[in-house]
């Protein structure tokens, strides 16, 4: 009994295991082949605000200058760091914008290759054409519905992690500028 009852549980956590690692690569954004290519991309776009300056720092062997010349600076990198935000941001919707494109004409793709009439009617012209046209063999069609079948899976799975898609991308952004400005506080305090 303690034998059977083991490899019951052993089962079971074989089970639950492959379940989990099925329901982690459905949701994982760098699997996805849709995905993949824009989140490194946008990954390259975002790592350039850290070269934006938030704070200017002030030199520690310099006597200090007056608080209106310290203001000024501030406001100036300030400005720098805002033009060079929005021109990453820009660069990031674009990123997001093409994927969400791109995921919307596979969807479309999708939805047009289901229609049985289309075929049809295309079968029937050529009929009426040519009069003898060489059909497909029966493993050629069978192959093309099974591609068919895995590109409406694969764009209803890829429909459904858009709106994923596009928090992943706003986490990202925000995360970098709030670690690159604490970072920033961090030296100028630690200065």
């Amino acid at each position: 009994p303690l034998k059977m009852f083991q490899q019951w549980r052993s089962n079971v956590r074989q089970q639950l295991f492959s379940h989990q690692q099925r329901r982690l690569a459905r949701r994982l954004f760098l699997a996805r082949t849709s995905f993949c290519g824009p989140i490194i991309e946008l990954k390259k776009d975002i790592y350039k605000l850290k070269k934006a300056t938030f704070i200017s720092t002030p030199k520690p062997r310099v006597q200090s200058d007056p608080l209106e010349v310290f203001m000024e600076q501030q406001i100036i990198t300030r400005k720098g760091a805002i033009l060079s935000c929005e021109e990453v941001m820009k660069r990031v919707m674009d990123v997001t914008v093409k994927t969400c494109e791109a995921v919307h004409i596979l969807d479309k793709n999708k939805a047009e290759g289901e229609d049985p009439r289309k075929r049809l009617d295309t079968l029937m012209a050529s009929r009426f054409d040519g009069g003898s046209t060489k059909t497909r063999s029966m493993n050629a069609a069978i192959e093309e519905k099974r591609a068919r079948r895995r590109l409406a899976a694969r764009a209803t799975k890829d429909r459904e992690l858009l709106n994923g898609f596009v928090r992943l991308t706003d986490c990202i952004m925000v995360e970098t500028v709030l670690a690159h400005v604490l970072h920033s506080l961090n030296q100028i305090l630690l200065a």
